[in-house]
């Protein structure tokens, strides 16, 4: 199986590709700046929305691991179009790094994270439109990854999670977090698994 990893130079995306080639699977980076990659991995040099159907055609799966800057968070809306584009009647399957803010914050689905912590409401509600957009996709599949309310960057690697839908989860402790290790591996267990097709899935420490 060849996996493209979009966005493979910033955090999440380092992360994911470095959990891919340990478990073998071959790798395309897909970046602004190869510069910044290690001299053993394989990659292409594209903005996101300048790739092709041709860059992707050797690729089973891809992973998109963009992050937006500050004030540009419409631009995912503009990605996912981009990618229906590209991937319609492919059979590909598309796994998007996505946002948890707009995770509900329990089983009552009342309340949403961004109802809660007013600071993310702005760029969650975009987020959320681009998940919306998604599942309008036609001809691949694809799965919307949505981290924890709390993305750890500097947490450590326990190969211990739990997975849901669309409801914010909480650990033993009572916390809703996890780290980019282990984010990642829970992200290649479901390309393994296909779990969550078609669906959003998020994902939290025990």
């Amino acid at each position: 199986m060849r996996i493209g990893v979009i966005g493979a130079t910033g955090k999440a995306g380092q992360v994911i590709l470095t959990e891919l080639k340990e478990r073998g699977f071959e790798t395309l980076a897909i970046v602004r700046s190869p510069e910044k990659l290690a001299n053993d991995v394989s990659f292409i040099q594209r903005d996101i929305l300048a790739i092709t159907k041709e860059d992707l055609a050797p690729l089973d799966v891809v992973i998109s691991a963009f992050g937006a800057k500050l004030g540009e968070q419409a631009k995912h809306l503009q990605i996912v179009r981009h990618f229906q584009a590209l991937l319609k009647d492919t059979n590909k399957r598309l796994i998007i790094v996505g946002s948890g803010g707009f995770l509900y914050l329990d089983n009552q689905r009342e309340k949403k994270v961004y109802d809660k912590i007013r600071l993310v409401k702005k760029r969650s509600k975009i987020s959320e439109q681009s998940y919306d957009l998604l599942k309008s996709s036609q001809g691949f599949e694809w799965t919307y990854m949505a981290p924890p309310i709390h993305f750890v960057p500097n947490g450590s690697r326990t190969g211990s999670y739990q997975t849901g839908t669309n409801v914010a989860l909480y650990s033993q402790k009572g916390k809703s977090e996890i780290s980019y290790q282990d984010y990642a591996t829970a992200l290649v267990d479901e390309i393994e698994n296909r779990k969550y097709l078609n669906s959003i899935v998020t994902v939290s420490a025990r």
